[in-house]
C-alpha cells in the first residue's frame, strides 16, 4: 500500500514483472515509466520474452535500451503519455 499513486516503477525482480501485474494491475494504473531489467529473455539473445506482451498490454513504448551486468543483461525504459 502507498499513500498516493506513483508514476514510476524500477524493476529488477528476476522475471517477476508479469506476475506482479497479474496480481495487482491497479498498481500499474498511474505508472508513466517503467525501468526494467530484461531478464525475461532466455536464452539471453532471444528477441522476445513475456515482457514484450506486457509492454503492449500497458500501451507503453520502449524509450531507451542499454546493456548491463557486463553484457549479461539488458535494461529498458518504457513510457506512456
Amino acid at each position: 500500500m502507498v499513500s498516493q499513486p506513483f508514476d514510476c516503477i524500477v524493476a529488477d525482480c528476476e522475471n517477476c514483472l508479469v506476475e506482479e501485474y497479474k496480481k495487482n494491475p491497479d498498481l500499474f494504473e498511474n505508472v508513466k515509466y517503467i525501468q526494467v531489467e530484461r531478464d525475461d529473455r532466455k536464452p539471453l539473445n532471444a528477441k522476445t520474452g513475456p515482457y514484450d506482451a506486457l509492454l503492449a498490454e500497458l500501451k507503453m513504448t520502449k524509450l531507451h535500451s542499454g546493456d548491463g551486468c557486463g553484457g549479461e543483461c539488458e535494461t529498458e525504459v518504457w513510457g506512456r503519455a
